[in-house]
């Protein structure tokens, strides 16, 4: 296209610009992500859930929405950015485990290695995911 600012490539169909993920989209993926773990702690907290399910069963449920998040930011960072599809989800689960780290030690008195690295799993787990996800969508 003749219109597009230096170092841009036209890579949709459709016409429109892609030309991978910039620093604010893996910030704004991160942030989401965390946002779904933010939440859950918060329902943790004030619903009754502890007195209701078994500790596993929590625990189980934590690590499914740690993924969801992961999945759901991702998808988002693909969809605006294009670009390397399983490249670009590992780089956002990253920097989603990068931000939730200020927010643990913030969180408790105590760092927890097994939490951060759980963390750091479900992430990861979540960024594969959605690079699978979008990758079936993009081959058809």
């Amino acid at each position: 296209m003749e219109g597009n600012p230096p170092g841009r490539e036209a890579s949709d169909p459709r016409g429109g610009l892609k030309a991978g993920a910039s620093t604010f989209d893996y910030f704004a993926a991160g942030m989401i992500s965390n946002f779904f773990v933010w939440l859950w702690n918060s329902a943790l907290v004030s619903l009754p859930l502890l007195s209701v399910l078994d500790a596993y069963s929590v625990t189980v449920l934590s690590y499914m929405v740690y993924m969801l998040g992961s999945v759901v930011g991702c998808n988002l960072l693909i969809l605006k950015a294009g670009g390397d599809v399983s490249k670009t989800c590992l780089k956002g689960a990253l920097v989603s485990w990068a931000i939730s780290i200020p927010l643990l030690l913030r969180s408790s008195s105590e760092f927890h290695l097994g939490l951060a690295v759980s963390l750091l799993f479900c992430f990861l787990m979540g960024g594969i995911i959605a690079s699978f996800l979008n990758l079936k969508r993009l081959r058809g």
